[in-house]
């Protein structure tokens, strides 16, 4: 359970793998240890969740009901209810999609672009929120010692004895031992209330009557009533429901997570139930004279009786929260350590320090903020919004993208999320995906195509459909890729099977199927947690010119005049044909740019795509293309086909990434045996320089345009380990549809062989070993950051690692049949890893020394062990 973003195994897991074995082999990881965290039943789960929902806030219910009135407070009850127990079941679908998730944080990270910003924005929320709120309580236990007691002690000495109680109860590391004690917080908190209620109608009348006049209740807010009291009051309600910030991890250390619906619905109902009463009761009794909390509007004697037991809750629920927010610290203090889950000095020495400063600080903000309904207003306004309804719409919104409104309920659920929902795919959330690039033509030519002879003619249509490629996203998944970049899908001249010679923007072509055949394709791969990412072409239409749609595209004054291109010049690479017959479009004209920004727009709403892939690039003037790539508004990546890491970078403003030519020259250089590894890391470094962003470009080793991998070296140990660098180094991974078969046709159009021609083998040695390295991209967090450390460089090898060390590899270029042993400094000493692409467990000495043999020329992936 390590505590970073890279660290943890996000993303969806192959598609054969059922979640209920990965939370099994989770729990059995931890058969050795000797402090085992998952281990809650969901009964225990649902105990833990009423002893944290069932407190002291309760008690503010009926002052929010004299500020309401009865109709707009069960209305806003019953909504935060409703709210909450809706947004806490879109949390557990989208944990059973990740079951690696361990927090709020891991959420956060998924959720917001799979990015550190995100991961460390969301930790300040948690443990801000969590202390704040661990501050109310020690405010709350002080004003509740004062009041019981009477004693002469002011409040700073109470605070100071509730922290110290606290920090004592606080020392159990599980939440299965914190549940333990939650169940006579439970039981003493509703003795408090069911005292309260009885109370509240046998005295006479409430502490301060007459001064208000008689108790009255009313239906609506009474006049003089501020939107301030009514927004305050709203808060105070939100504040008692939504506490899903600590739902992750509850989950988390649960035996099973499947079971977590029960244990919330056990929850839901019995605490609706309970907030209720105690809301209809206090108002029923007090009227106008509520107050927060009601105790206080009792007389003086069944005040103090009735107030008594809530010291108990008051303290232990803030153990719960201190227990999660400072887990994740420690997590993060001794990241792999095993002390983690041993009964060490150093473990126990870190946590009790960890946890005393934590409700030191606690204490401070109750000095600070010494008003317990200020304490509510302020957690309500700052986080309620953010971790109760925020998080949760976009959760949603990532689960069932592209069936948003499939059926009625769906549809009906899905108004409930509108207003929290966010729309396409950004960098962010680029840079952890997996990318199979699939020639739409080439795929498979039906829903039912399981293999046959190969296409007679790979200059033309070969009969590959929408339905088709649709029919194969498992197989693609199977390998671990979670985004696919199909060809260009508008209508083409005669003989654009690649889809690169459009002749008509606003039709689909009709070759590959109908307009509704692609949208079924994209929303069967949204459903599948798959982006589609579309290729679009804007230099160049096919021709005659005057068959173009839309107009003016069907004028000879919207394009350049013929001309054959010096490639030594720039004007004439933008302005001047790529090919006789495909006429240059004249992008510096505002009326075209206008129609491509329309065009572009309309084309990403009306199919759903989630990101582009942009040809001939270089042959457009750059100012083209900011200007169409913010029509877009999803990721765009550009084909800007140079080796030179300054060329390129030109473009590094123009779009959101390139594809990285400049890498592709020296690792094919390498892994094919014609060049060294410190090119390869002499580039990167260059790259870095040179890029804003660079794990936001596209990482490849071939294409339609470049000619297959085998076709240049016709070992495949030494492909797998050229895979290994495209997958799990730095930058976003695309493999060419038929690799994973062992295709190696030569120049264009040998390299667009059929896909059916394998019988879409799954069982092939490279669809093994992609999907060994996907695994490893998945186990290491997604690898989107720019975290790419040299570890190796050497004539016939290099190594590197991501995620702060969770992941290492080692790839070499000596070929299949050689063996070797290479030894180097992996910057982490004493760590352990598990060698995931063939086998075995290696462990680095306290240098930090890794020694780690290859077997027949394959790449060694090592992944940190748990």
């Amino acid at each position: 359970m390590a505590a970073e973003p890279t660290s943890i195994e996000k993303g969806p897991m192959p598609s054969e793998q059922d979640d209920s074995d990965v939370f099994d082999a989770l729990a059995a990881q931890e058969t050795s240890h000797a402090i085992k965290y998952r281990t809650m039943s969901w009964q225990r789960t649902a105990v833990l969740l009423f002893g944290d929902q069932i407190c002291l806030a309760i008690m503010a219910q009926p002052w929010a009901f004299s500020v309401l009135g009865w109709v707009p407070g069960l209305i806003a009850s019953f909504l935060a209810g409703i709210i909450v127990w809706l947004t806490s079941y879109t949390m557990w679908q989208f944990i059973m999609k990740h079951p690696h998730v361990h927090d709020i944080c891991d959420i956060g990270y998924l959720l917001f672009g799979r990015s550190r910003i995100a991961y460390y924005g969301t930790m300040v929320g948690l443990i801000l929120y969590n202390v704040m709120l661990c501050g109310f309580h020690v405010l709350t236990g002080a004003q509740v010692l004062n009041t019981v007691t009477g004693h002469s002690l002011c409040s700073v000495e109470f605070g100071i004895i509730i922290t110290l109680i606290a920090i004592v109860l606080s020392i159990p590391r599980t939440l299965h031992h914190i549940s333990i004690v939650s169940i006579g917080s439970a039981i003493c908190m509703l003795l408090a209330i069911l005292l309260f209620m009885s109370y509240a109608g046998k005295e006479a009348h409430p502490g301060e009557y007459p001064s208000l006049g008689p108790v009255v209740t009313y239906s609506f807010p009474q006049k003089g009533t501020t939107w301030v009291d009514c927004l305050n009051a709203v808060l105070n309600i939100a504040f008692l429901w939504f506490a899903q910030i600590l739902y992750p991890t509850f989950i988390a250390e649960m035996r099973q997570p499947r079971d977590f619906p029960k244990a919330l619905a056990a929850f839901a109902i019995g605490s609706a139930v309970l907030f209720l009463i105690t809301a209809i009761v206090g108002f029923y009794y007090l009227g106008q004279y509520a107050s927060a909390p009601a105790f206080g509007a009792l007389q003086n004697y069944y005040l103090k009786v009735s107030y008594g037991p809530v010291i108990v809750p008051t303290i232990v629920i803030g153990t719960i929260y201190a227990n999660v927010s400072v887990k994740f610290i420690y997590r993060l203090v001794l990241r792999d350590s095993p002390h983690q889950y041993n009964h060490s000095v150093v473990g126990w020495g870190v946590w009790v320090l960890l946890m005393t400063i934590y409700w030191f600080v606690a204490f401070i903000f109750a000095e600070v903020i010494p008003n317990m309904g200020d304490f509510g207003n302020i957690l309500g306004a700052l986080f309620d919004s953010n971790f109760g309804l925020t998080f949760w719409g976009v959760a949603y919104w990532h689960l069932f993208r592209g069936r948003l409104w499939e059926t009625p309920l769906r549809s009906l659920i899905t108004i409930a999320h509108l207003g929290i929902l966010i729309s396409a795919a950004d960098v962010d959330a680029w840079k952890s995906r997996n990318i199979y690039f699939a020639l739409t033509d080439r795929i498979a030519r039906s829903s039912d195509d399981t293999g046959g002879d190969a296409c007679g003619n790979l200059g033309d249509y070969c009969g590959g459909t929408f339905q088709g490629l649709q029919s194969k996203l498992d197989y693609i998944k199977g390998m671990g890729f979670d985004a696919i970049w199909i060809t260009p899908v508008v209508t083409n001249i005669a003989g654009g099977y690649h889809g690169y010679w459009a002749q008509d923007l606003y039709t689909i072509n009709s070759n590959y199927g109908t307009a509704d055949d692609l949208k079924s394709l994209v929303s069967a791969a949204h459903e599948k947690e798959m982006y589609i990412m579309a290729d679009v072409v804007v230099n160049h239409m096919g021709s005659p010119t005057s068959d173009n749609k839309p107009e003016p595209l069907n004028q000879d004054s919207s394009y350049h005049s013929d001309c054959t291109i010096d490639y030594s010049n720039q004007t004439s690479i933008e302005n001047c044909r790529i090919a006789d017959n495909l006429p240059d479009v004249n992008t510096q004209s505002t009326e075209i740019r206008t129609l491509f920004q329309t065009w572009i727009s309309w084309l990403i709403k009306e199919y759903k795509f989630d990101g582009l892939r942009i040809d001939t690039v270089k042959h457009v003037e750059k100012e083209f293309w900011p200007g169409f790539s913010s029509a877009a508004g999803v990721y765009t990546i550009g084909e800007v086909w140079n080796g030179d890491p300054n060329y390129l970078a030109g473009y590094a403003n123009a779009l959101d990434a390139v594809l990285n030519y400049a890498i592709y020259y020296p690792m094919n250089n390498f892994y094919q045996q014609k060049g060294s590894s410190q090119d390869i890391v002499d580039m990167h470094d260059q790259i870095s320089s040179l890029f804003p962003n660079p794990s936001a470009l596209g990482t490849f080793l071939d294409n339609h345009d470049n000619p297959r991998w085998l076709s240049q070296k016709s070992d495949k140990s030494l492909l797998q380990n050229a895979l290994a660098y495209v997958i799990l180094a730095r930058g976003i991974p695309i493999v060419y549809y038929g690799t994973e078969q062992g295709y190696d046709g030569g120049n264009d159009p040998a390299n667009r062989e059929d896909l059916w021609r394998s019988n879409f083998n799954t069982d092939s040695d490279l669809y093994k070993a992609i999907s060994r390295l996907s695994a490893a991209r998945v186990a290491a967090g997604g690898l989107a950051d720019d975290d790419h450390v040299h570890l190796y460089v050497a004539d016939s090898a290099y190594a590197w690692s991501r995620a702060d060390g969770k992941l290492i590899v080692l790839t070499s270029n000596s070929g299949s049949g050689s063996d070797a042993t290479h030894c180097f400094d992996s910057k982490k000493p004493g760590g352990s890893w598990n060698n995931t692409f063939g086998s075995g467990t290696y462990t680095s000495d306290d240098s930090g020394k890794l020694c780690i043999p290859i077997s027949n020329g394959e790449p060694a992936v090592l992944v940190a062990k748990s």
